[in-house]
């Protein structure tokens, strides 16, 4: 029988495992919902306490540094973080409120035309160091019960929209200022390569980029034009230094199904059934070019749902999936503030009973 440590690295590698592997996401908001509940604790002491499988997201693994007289800063007030950039060209300001580890964007960093052409110097004078010791940490924390594993940037469209412009104002940029737009996102994705080369070359398994990809906020035009090649960059990267590569998206698919499928990406992360996502485990390798599927379970429903009906619904994609050899069971994006505990523990309680592979039961 492998250890869960080796359990979940063989599951990231494609290869045979002795069982299903049942590794939910654990994020702040989660976790300020159990301290809030009189439970404090970190994400990896609540994936063991609920008897899952680990693999921690997001484990540092380097830093940012600045020249050419690029200034940030971080100010926190009253629940909100206002961040500070200063440039010889020109400063620009975002805040955000954080309540209860839910990360929301009043102020978005990129306003005007102006803040483009200043947020392309900073791009220009920015550069990435490895800090594989505060990797080494954070996997040491999980142990044996799996593995950390690090989180690269995502393509420049995602990076922008979902953090320094909004999604509308994006696409107004787009339109009324195509120019300096595919200038910033080249200049951008030739800085996320490097970051992505500095991941691959730690200590992680897997690289996990954080797309966020839906057809409920995307075209098939914008993906094929600003996602398809930029990912294919960083797998070509990730696959250079011998890893699996993995894109996060969490949101609507099918409508993207052929083009993500020739991608060269090993899998995908937080693939979500409905009503939240439109995909069944079951039914995404067949969809998706065979690739590994980390997903499953939509957290809405991990955390609405009765224990009897997480009962059979996790019966039903564990019978479902288990043999098929594409799917780590997940929930499908981080698990909902609320969820009981007790939900997560029976997913796990019915992973040991039905997802062992000796069983013999057929994927159907």
């Amino acid at each position: 029988m492998l250890t869960p440590r080796q359990r979940v690295i063989s599951a990231l590698s494609g290869q045979p495992t002795d069982r299903l592997v049942w590794a939910p996401i654990i994020d702040d908001y989660y976790l300020s919902y159990l301290a809030s509940a009189g439970r404090p604790m970190d994400a990896v002491s609540c994936l063991k306490s609920v008897g899952a499988d680990v693999i921690a997201r997001h484990a540092p693994f380097c830093r940012w540094r600045f020249t050419g007289g690029v200034e940030k800063r971080d100010v926190t007030a009253n629940g909100t973080i206002r961040t500070e950039i200063t440039t010889p060209v020109g400063s620009l300001a975002q805040t955000a409120r954080v309540i209860d580890g839910s990360f929301t964007v009043l102020e978005f960093l990129i306003k005007s035309r102006e803040d483009i052409k200043i947020y392309q110097y900073v791009e220009e004078h920015k550069a990435v160091e490895p800090d594989y010791e505060a990797f080494a940490k954070a996997d040491a924390a999980v142990g044996d019960a799996g593995t950390a594993t690090v989180s690269a940037p995502a393509t420049p469209l995602a990076t922008i929209f979902e953090n320094f412009t909004g999604l509308s104002n994006f696409v107004y940029f787009l339109a009324d200022y195509p120019d300096e737009m595919n200038a910033l996102m080249a200049l951008m994705h030739e800085n996320h390569k490097k970051e992505n080369r500095v991941a691959a070359q730690s200590p992680s398994p897997a690289v996990f980029i954080y797309e966020d990809t839906s057809t409920t906020t995307i075209s098939k035009e914008l993906y094929r034009k600003y996602c398809k090649d930029q990912i294919d960059d960083y797998a070509d990267i990730v696959h250079g230094e011998g890893k699996p590569f993995f894109v996060h998206m969490c949101g609507k698919l099918k409508g993207f199904a052929d083009v993500i499928a020739p991608g060269k990406m090993d899998g995908l992360d937080s693939v979500c059934p409905p009503e939240t996502g439109d995909v069944q485990p079951w039914d995404a390798p067949g969809l998706f070019g065979g690739k590994l599927i980390i997903g499953g379970i939509d957290p809405s429903r991990l955390c609405l749902a009765s224990p009897p009906e997480i009962g059979e619904l996790a019966r039903e994609t564990i019978l479902r999936v288990k043999d098929g050899g594409k799917v780590i069971l997940c929930t499908g994006d981080a698990t909902a503030a609320g969820t009981p505990m007790g939900n997560l523990r029976l997913v796990a309680e019915l992973v040991n009973k039905y997802g062992r592979r000796e069983n013999g039961i057929k994927n159907t």
